[in-house]
């Protein structure tokens, strides 16, 4: 992959605007610029393609090279994206939603470029509304494809941004890289959950997304988040109730060991037992109820788990 110089993104905020945009963002764009310029990997969809007037081209905070045409389709759909207002009614809100609604659908038919110019002005420009730099986040890598990957990645990992655009980086990622996703998500969700990154729970959602894209396995890892008494309690409760719909011995086995874990929490041991009913035959999760019940003490999981038996054991 050829290395790109840096150069200023494209914006119309003006020179003051412009000056007290924090050191933190110009930060992000030098480490997204050095993560392309090492990276020797090929996009799976090819190098993103040469502009019309190449001469005119501009390389950006994405580390692609995309022409002012495509800046200015950029700074228009960027302009669909921004909230109607605080004094907007009901009905502008509806129809903002449903123009959102209906770009997403059709980013996947703008040219890449187009996709890369729409990060920059998402990322680069703090003078946007965040939720208008969320959604170009979204919107932009959905049309720039597997040519987004390295900024995403570098969002998502990378303190400073706010939490908002690497949330969206987490949300972006498996649609435009599903294997890239994987390749980022998988590690972060096998380790000690961190403060300084964006929420697990979404984390979560988008490998599970990334991973039936590609077909790949994920019990691996919601073994380890389910059974990750230091992770948080929606992200735990979301990986427990992914694993009944997967069907092997390391599902009923990290299940099995949430119905008897003492942290307390009655919830999370009954959505395992739930989960359980599911990853199991229905005879090997009675004997599991059956053993678990000969060793409880708390009453309300004891009335819990002979109502399992007598509901779903013969």
């Amino acid at each position: 992959m050829p290395e790109f110089p840096f150069a200023p993104l494209p914006s119309t905020a003006g020179p003051r605007a412009r000056a007290a945009r924090r050191p933190r963002v110009a930060s992000l764009i030098f480490a997204a610029l050095a993560l392309v310029a090492g990276c020797n990997r090929e996009p799976a969809s090819g190098p993103a393609p040469a502009p019309a007037n190449a001469e005119t081209a501009t390389t950006g905070a994405t580390g692609g090279t995309y022409s002012p045409d495509d800046t200015r389709r950029a700074a228009d759909l960027f302009v669909q994206l921004a909230t109607p207002g605080e004094g907007a009614n009901s009905a502008e809100q509806d129809r903002w939603i449903e123009g959102v609604r209906r770009l997403m659908e059709g980013m996947a038919s703008e040219p890449p470029t187009v996709g890369l110019a729409l990060l920059a002005l998402a990322v680069g420009d703090e003078t946007k509304p965040v939720v208008a730099r969320r959604l170009g986040v979204e919107a932009g890598a959905i049309a720039a494809g597997p040519l987004a990957s390295d900024l995403l990645s570098t969002l998502i990992t990378e303190f400073g941004p706010q939490l908002e655009l690497r949330d969206a980086a987490v949300r972006a990622l498996p649609k435009a890289d599903p294997a890239r996703a994987l390749e980022v998500l998988g590690p972060i969700l096998r380790e000690r959950p961190r403060s300084t990154l964006p929420p697990y729970e979404n984390m979560l959602a988008s490998y599970l997304e990334a991973a039936a894209a590609l077909g790949a396995d994920p019990v691996p890892v919601l073994s380890v988040v389910a059974a990750d008494m230091q992770q948080d309690q929606a992200t735990r409760h979301q990986a427990l109730r992914e694993l009944g719909s997967h069907q092997s011995t390391l599902s009923v086995r990290v299940l099995e060991e949430v119905l008897v874990e003492s942290s307390g929490n009655a919830y999370l041991r009954r959505l395992a037992g739930q989960s359980l009913l599911q990853a199991a035959s229905r005879g090997e999760a009675c004997a599991i109820f059956e053993r678990v019940m000969s060793r409880e003490a708390d009453p309300e999981m004891l009335a819990f788990f002979a109502d399992m038996v007598e509901r779903h054991c013969p």
